[in-house]
């Protein structure tokens, strides 16, 4: 089985083109920009950015036979909730458990949001005996 925690597939498509102007000319003359939100700083160099798009996953559909729960907190500053659905969407598999925690961030670290985790856990478990 599979549980993604916020996930974030192809998340450096238009990455670079989102970057302030001031952030292109830091990438542009160090190789790297950090960039800060309410959940982290994240620091992205330009090679993430240019081999980044050897990974993409969203153009076809995704190739996985296992039970899949992807977890993901509604007030996420870091990735947005809706790509949860991008991928459930594309995961050629019925057998895929969005869950939206609506109090939760990027960290999904609450005690709440680890029940969440482990009754996914449990839920896969279950599903293979």
């Amino acid at each position: 089985g599979l549980v993604g925690l916020a996930a974030a597939l192809d998340f450096t498509k238009g990455l670079y083109e989102a970057f302030s102007a001031e952030q292109k000319v830091m990438m542009n003359e160090t190789g790297k920009v950090e960039f800060t939100n309410d959940d982290f700083t994240y620091v992205f160099t330009k090679k993430l950015i240019e081999t980044g798009s050897n990974n993409f996953l969203l153009n076809d559909k995704i190739n996985i036979a296992c039970p899949v729960h992807l977890i993901h907190g509604m007030k996420d500053a870091s990735v947005s909730w809706r790509l949860a659905l991008d991928i459930a969407e594309n995961i050629d598999n019925d057998n895929v458990v969005v869950k939206l925690l609506k109090d939760s961030n990027h960290r999904l670290s609450k005690d709440s949001d680890l029940v969440e985790t482990n009754n996914s856990l449990s839920s896969i478990l279950a599903h293979l005996n």
